[in-house]
């Protein structure tokens, strides 16, 4: 899936549904021919966001920058609230919207389905019970709206003077097979970069910028402004063109599966 795959998804499932009472009646812009424009942008590094990177990754993320650079694009330093806050915010809101899901299932309208529910899912429920019974829902869900709230209105204010904040999805590779299971809230802990995005509720992409040392693929993310998905398309697409990384990606993932 390149850049130009994920602009024909997106003119696909984008708009105002009338069946979806959470869907935005924002307009939508034709991302195909807005994508293959030739634009400037600025973009905003947060050193938050380059804490903690594995070496391969934090070296690829500033080449991609000078490959941003040689397009023409600005940089500049920003701050933004450490991406750390995040974890506590999704951990307890993703668990009570679990367990307020998954609650449907009760035998009576939507049949039951427990029995199927693995310990991950049983774990998120347990947790999102917690935090929604009484005595609870203050110290704890009301609280991580509150922090929401904080991170939404960060970005608005970044987003003043950057179009694009700067990043990466992960701050390690991928490890292998079954390993993350020691580890109950290895999720949330690589998750990190991934999760201010998603509680803000702005768009973002992630891009390939080549393989670590080992073989594995590294790659960057940019998070632009709500309703801003054009821009972030055109940003991608016009780095995607200036490098190789993709093709790189997929020949580096068949040479690791045999």
């Amino acid at each position: 899936l390149d850049v130009e795959d994920a602009a024909l998804l997106l003119s696909i499932i984008a708009g105002h549904d009338i069946h979806d009472a959470t869907s935005s009646p924002h307009p939508t812009e034709n991302y195909v021919e807005e994508m293959k424009k030739k634009k400037s942008f600025t973009i905003g590094i947060s050193d938050d966001y380059f804490e903690g990177l594995d070496g391969d990754i934090a070296k690829a993320l500033e080449k991609s920058l000078e490959v941003f650079r040689k397009l023409g694009f600005k940089t500049k330093k920003i701050k933004l609230l450490s991406p750390n806050y995040a974890i506590s915010v999704y951990t307890i809101i993703q668990r009570a919207e679990v367990m307020s899901n998954l609650a449907r299932y009760d035998g009576i309208r939507y049949g039951d389905g427990r029995h199927a529910f693995g310990t991950e899912a049983k774990r998120r429920m347990m947790l999102g019970t917690y935090t929604l019974s009484y005595g609870y829902y203050d110290a704890f869900y009301k609280k991580a709206q509150k922090v929401r709230t904080l991170i939404i209105n960060d970005f608005k204010r970044v987003f003043k003077e950057v179009d694009f904040v700067i990043g990466t999805p992960t701050p390690i590779t991928a490890l292998k097979l079954g390993e993350f299971n020691k580890y109950p809230f290895f999720g949330e802990l690589m998750d990190k970069f991934n999760e201010p995005a998603a509680m803000a509720g702005i768009p973002a992409i992630s891009l390939p910028t080549g393989l670590d040392r080992n073989g594995l693929p590294m790659s960057l993310q940019l998070m632009g402004n709500y309703f801003r998905e054009a821009d972030i398309l055109n940003a991608s697409y016009q780095f995607e063109k200036e490098t190789d990384y993709f093709g790189v990606i997929k020949k580096g993932v068949e040479n690791y599966k045999d």
